[in-house]
């Protein structure tokens, strides 16, 4: 079944797009969103890094070291057309609000399916109250793409539950593989789903066509990047941000916390190595050798203090669930935007990221107590909720190898707590019956 299905509720869609216009003019007047359209704007944010990308991608067809293609790809046509300017800023932001609000459709979808049209209304108000999703919508950053991938991989799987056609769960997997080219963390998830079907089909269906598809798309998405990879660094991985990001924050905070120094302050000294030439990350040779020293580094962190490498791993999982969108702090270096006006927007922004948090507990316990007590999962909302707890688990719980992230990678799980929360208390109201 498509996803265009939901133009049969025509009436609800207008509504919502209405809704989320309204909502983005209200945020306006405090964020003055309209005017984020000159490049100098961005240049403190890691749009930088998918600028370069971009270029990079336009101009020499070469894939970037720490960005993968996938919003290179997705931003290039507006690149080349434009240039970049403020043009192509304004073209990016519509598209990315576009799909945010699309992301929201399917979202109210999928809640008018297994619950009722009421509690999508509540649910999808709920999402509009939370101003980070449309501040990300502003930004070159790859969240509401990512967002809105994971939302269609979500929605077919739902679909395939109902419908057990083959070709839609090669969709929900397509999407799943096109969202790791926008955030490389979450390849072991679709590595994991990958397995999760091959296993499935191959021994439980006695299905060989299916796993064939899966190999195919695997190929021409996961495996275009890494064999991109190879060919310009010499390198088969999809990217080298995960080095990056190692150094930079997981190893830093171990070395923080047992030397007890700054965090900030030690990571601006440890920096200092992209100054020299060979760890320069300009050079196949500069990332190899990074990569080299971060790997070695990192063992020698696992043989020497492992208790202070997963305290530190927590220590950052809280740190991320506990804070509020830094770039409202951010704010009013860039715009009109009174700083008192954005502490308060950060702090509704931190409210939401630890109720969140919270719920998304919350939902793990209940999800698991459903699954010990009946061994197994009978209705759709159970299985779905599975598969939900376990994306929203995985997305927490790669946010340990850094940290002063807010919540900009809790975005990438928020609007499926609401999900499991209208599941759970569906589950609750019926006794723990099976639900259709």
């Amino acid at each position: 079944m498509s996803i265009f299905i939901i133009l049969k509720n025509g009436i609800h869609i207008i509504g919502i797009i209405l809704a989320y216009c309204t909502a983005l003019l209200i945020y306006n007047f405090n964020f003055d969103f309209f005017h984020l359209n000159q490049p100098a704007f961005f240049q403190p944010y890691d749009t930088v890094s998918y600028i370069d990308a971009v270029k990079l991608w336009s101009e020499q067809f070469q894939v970037h070291p720490t960005r993968c293609i996938g919003y290179s790809m997705m931003l290039s046509p507006f690149y080349i057309a434009f240039g970049y300017g403020k043009l192509f800023i304004i073209l990016i932001q519509v598209v990315q609000h576009m799909l945010l609000c699309l992301t929201f459709i399917l979202i109210f979808t999928l809640i008018k399916k297994h619950a009722n049209q009421k509690i999508a209304w509540f649910s999808y108000i709920l999402l509009l109250l939370n101003v980070s999703y449309f501040i990300y919508g502003f930004f070159v950053l790859t969240e509401v793409p990512h967002l809105f991938l994971i939302v269609c991989g979500i929605f077919y799987f739902d679909q395939y539950l109902t419908s057990r056609q083959q070709a839609v769960l090669l969709k929900s997997f397509l999407a799943i593989c096109l969202a790791t080219l926008f955030k490389p963390g979450f390849v072991y998830l679709a590595v994991l789903s990958f397995l999760a079907i091959l296993i499935f089909f191959i021994f439980y269906k006695k299905n060989i066509k299916l796993p064939i598809y899966l190999i195919l798309i695997l190929s021409l998405t996961l495996g275009l990047q890494m064999t991109l990879m190879k060919m310009t660094y010499q390198t088969f991985k999809l990217s080298f941000i995960d080095d990056i990001t190692t150094y930079r924050y997981l190893n830093t905070s171990v070395l923080a916390n047992d030397s007890h120094t700054d965090c900030v302050n030690l990571m601006q000294q440890r920096d200092t190595i992209f100054n020299q030439p060979r760890y320069g990350l300009h050079t196949a040779e500069s990332l190899h050798d990074f990569h080299q020293l971060v790997s070695q580094e990192s063992k020698l962190l696992r043989e020497k203090m492992p208790l202070s490498v997963v305290a530190a791993f927590f220590e950052n999982i809280f740190s991320n669930v506990h804070t509020g969108n830094k770039i409202i702090l951010e704010w009013p270096l860039n715009s009109n935007l009174e700083p008192a006006t954005a502490k308060r927007w950060y702090d509704i922004s931190r409210i939401w990221n630890m109720l969140l948090s919270i719920l998304l507990i919350l939902n793990g316990f209940i999800v698991l107590f459903v699954f010990v007590r009946r061994r197994k999962m009978e209705s759709t909302i159970e299985k779905l909720s599975l598969v939900l707890l376990v994306y929203c688990g995985y997305s927490l719980f790669i946010t340990g190898v850094t940290y002063f992230q807010g919540d900009r990678f809790a975005i990438a799980w928020m609007p499926f707590v609401i999900l499991l929360t209208v599941f759970q208390l569906k589950t609750i109201l019926t006794k723990y019956k099976p639900i259709k």
